[in-house]
C-alpha cells in the first residue's frame, strides 16, 4: 500500500498506480478507502477521455481555420475548452480563433487569460494578451506582457517588432 502511494504522489495522474492500491487497499481490508481510489481513478479516465477528444476538435477546428471558417472553429474550439478545461492549448488557439473573427477585445482576452492560469510561463499567449493591452489602451500593461513574453522566449520576433512599433509611436 505505501509504494503505491508513493507511486501516486510521484505522478497522481498515473492511473496504473491508483488502480493498484486500491486492489491493495481492499487486500488490506480497507473498502473505504479503496472506493476513494476507485472514484479517483474514474475521474482520471474521465479527464483522459475529455482531453483526447479536446485534441481532436482543436485539430478540426485548425482546418477550419485554414479555410477561413472562423465561426466553424470558434464554436469547435468552445466544445474542446468545455471537453478539457486545462488543456490550455485549446484555449490559446480559441483566443486566436476569436481575434481573426474580429469579436470584442474583451472576450479574445478570456482564452489567453486562461491560458495563462494554466500555465503561466506560455510566451505566445503573453504576446497575444499584450497585443490586446495595447489595443484596449493599457499600453504599459501590454508592454509588461511583451516583454515577459521575450524572457520566456527571446526568439519571438513578433513581440520584438512590437516593442520597437511602440517606442518608435512614443519617440
Amino acid at each position: 500500500v505505501e509504494a503505491f502511494r508513493q507511486a501516486t504522489r510521484l505522478d497522481p495522474s498515473l492511473t496504473e498506480a491508483r488502480v493498484n492500491l486500491a486492489q491493495a487497499l481492499v487486500k488490506a481490508g480497507r473498502k473505504e478507502e479503496a472506493r476513494s481510489e476507485a472514484a479517483e481513478v474514474e475521474r482520471l479516465k474521465a479527464e483522459e477521455a475529455g482531453l483526447g477528444r479536446a485534441m481532436i476538435l482543436s485539430e478540426t477546428a485548425a482546418g477550419h481555420v485554414a479555410k477561413g471558417q472562423l465561426t466553424a472553429a470558434v464554436s469547435q474550439l468552445r466544445e474542446a475548452t468545455a471537453a478539457s478545461p486545462t488543456f490550455a492549448e485549446a484555449h490559446y488557439q480559441l483566443g486566436l480563433a476569436l481575434r481573426r473573427a474580429g469579436v470584442d477585445l474583451r472576450e479574445a482576452q478570456t482564452p489567453f487569460l486562461r491560458v495563462l492560469e494554466l500555465d503561466p510561463n506560455h510566451a505566445r499567449a503573453r504576446y497575444e494578451m499584450g497585443l490586446i493591452l495595447v489595443a484596449l489602451g493599457e499600453t504599459d500593461s501590454g508592454i509588461l506582457q511583451l516583454r515577459r513574453a521575450l524572457e520566456l522566449r527571446p526568439s519571438l520576433v513578433e513581440a520584438h517588432r512590437e516593442l520597437a512599433r511602440l517606442a518608435a509611436k512614443s519617440g
